[in-house]
C-alpha cells in the first residue's frame, strides 16, 4: 500500500484562488491524499466553500482536514499548525494562490524520496505568470546567471546554507518533507508571519545536514498578483529577520568554520 501524502494549504481571504489550488490537487494522479486547509481567520466564504467541496473530495479519494484559526496568525503559524495536524508519511505545501501543473508531481516526488531515502525534497524550476495561460518556465539559481553551480551547491548542505543566507531560489510550494522529520525538527515558526517563512525551514534543514534531493522539472505555477507586490516590504523585513535568526543560532553554537566560509563566499562573489 502506498504511503499517505498530506498537502497543506494555508489561506486568508482567497476563496476563488483557493478553489483553483484545490482543483490542482484533485488533478494529482497520486492516491491516497489528505488535504489540510488552514483558514487563517478569513472573513470571506472560505468555510462555506470547503464544506461544499467535502463530499466531492471524499468521492475523489481525498480526505479533507479543515482547520480555522480564530485570529489571523500569519503564514508561519498556519503552516506549522497544518504540518503538525497532517497524518501523511510525506507532507507537501502549496500556496493558496499557486497551482500544481504536473498531475504526476506528487508521484514523482514520493518515488524519488523513497528511492534516495531523502528527508526532504523540492523541484528546481517553476512556471511563473499572472495566469497559467501566460506562464513561462523560470529557472532560479543560487548565483544569478550561473545555474550550472546549482548541483554543486545543492549537494553540500553547509554550502547551501551559506547561499540561502544570501538569496533563496527555492520555491516552497514544491517542498515535500517526511512527517517524522518535521515532528523531530519543526521548520515553520509563528514569528515568521510573512511569505518568507520558508527561508527559516530551508536554512534549518541545511544547517542540520538533513538529506535533500532536488528534482528536475517545473510542476508548479507560481502566481504573480497585486497582493504580493503590496507585501514586498514585509517580505524583505522577514528575510532580514530570518537571516539574523540563523546567524544568531550559528553564533550560539559557535560555528567559526561556517563564518569563515561565509566570509570567503562573499569575497568570491564581490
Amino acid at each position: 500500500m502506498k504511503p499517505l501524502v498530506s498537502v497543506v494549504i494555508p489561506t486568508f481571504n482567497r476563496v476563488e484562488l483557493l478553489n483553483e489550488a484545490i482543483e490542482s490537487v484533485l488533478a494529482q494522479s497520486y492516491r491516497p491524499l489528505e488535504l489540510v486547509i488552514v483558514d487563517d481567520g478569513s472573513t470571506d466564504s472560505t468555510q462555506g466553500m470547503l464544506e461544499e467541496l467535502r463530499p466531492m473530495l471524499i468521492e475523489r479519494g481525498i480526505e479533507l482536514a479543515a482547520i480555522r484559526n480564530q485570529t489571523n496568525e500569519g503564514c508561519g503559524a498556519s503552516l506549522d499548525t497544518g504540518f503538525r495536524a497532517a497524518k501523511g508519511e510525506f507532507i507537501s505545501y502549496l500556496g493558496s494562490d499557486d497551482l500544481y501543473t504536473d498531475p504526476d508531481k506528487t508521484s514523482k516526488q514520493v518515488q524519488d524520496m523513497t528511492d534516495r531515502k531523502s528527508d526532504w525534497s523540492y523541484f528546481r524550476d517553476l512556471s511563473v505568470g499572472t495566469k497559467p495561460s501566460d506562464a513561462h518556465v523560470f529557472k532560479p539559481s543560487f548565483v544569478p546567471r550561473m545555474g550550472c553551480l546549482n548541483p554543486v551547491i545543492e549537494s553540500r548542505p553547509r554550502l547551501r546554507l551559506l547561499f540561502l543566507l544570501w538569496r533563496n531560489p527555492i520555491n516552497s510550494s514544491s517542498l515535500m518533507v517526511r512527517r517524522d522529520i518535521y515532528k523531530a525538527f519543526g521548520g515553520w515558526e509563528a514569528w515568521t508571519r510573512n511569505a518568507d517563512c520558508d527561508g527559516l525551514l530551508l536554512m534549518k534543514y541545511s544547517h542540520l545536514s538533513l538529506k535533500c534531493s532536488v528534482l528536475d522539472g517545473a510542476p508548479l505555477f507560481y502566481r504573480i498578483h497585486e497582493g504580493q507586490v503590496s507585501n514586498l516590504k514585509s517580505m524583505q523585513k522577514g528575510t532580514a529577520a530570518t537571516r539574523d535568526h540563523i546567524l544568531s543560532m550559528l553564533k550560539t553554537e559557535n560555528a567559526p568554520i561556517v563564518y569563515r566560509a561565509f566570509a570567503r563566499l562573499f569575497r568570491w562573489l564581490w
